[in-house]
């Protein structure tokens, strides 16, 4: 599920997936807009022991009318999630891939 709200030419995202609150935030000239769109909905790292890490892909599409520009991304649920490669542009009809990773290790 996402949300978006606009606050002074800026736009807030937020995606619930499974793992967590991915929050993005951009800003730009109000001229089109960027629209971000997330695939899959939610990410499944199937059974990760203690002391491995696994990576799945997380597709980021662009279903606006303009580039769209994301500064930087953040899982706010920390570790033991982290994210990759979280600055880049994304032209309108465009779609860029992230790796998302998980990590656990002992309580």
């Amino acid at each position: 599920m996402k949300h978006g709200m606009k606050s002074r030419g800026q736009e807030f995202f937020s995606l619930a997936m499974g793992i967590g609150l991915l929050l993005l935030a951009g800003s730009g000239p109000v001229q089109g807009a960027g629209k971000i769109a997330f695939l899959p909905p939610a990410l499944n790292f199937d059974t990760v022991p203690i002391g491995e890490s696994a990576s799945v892909g997380l597709r980021v599409l662009n279903v606006g009318d303009a580039t769209l520009l994301v500064r930087g991304l953040s899982l706010a649920v920390g570790a033991p999630f982290s994210v990759r490669d979280s600055v880049f542009a994304i032209t309108a009809g465009d779609t860029v891939e992230i790796s998302v990773t998980f990590s656990p290790s002992e309580p």
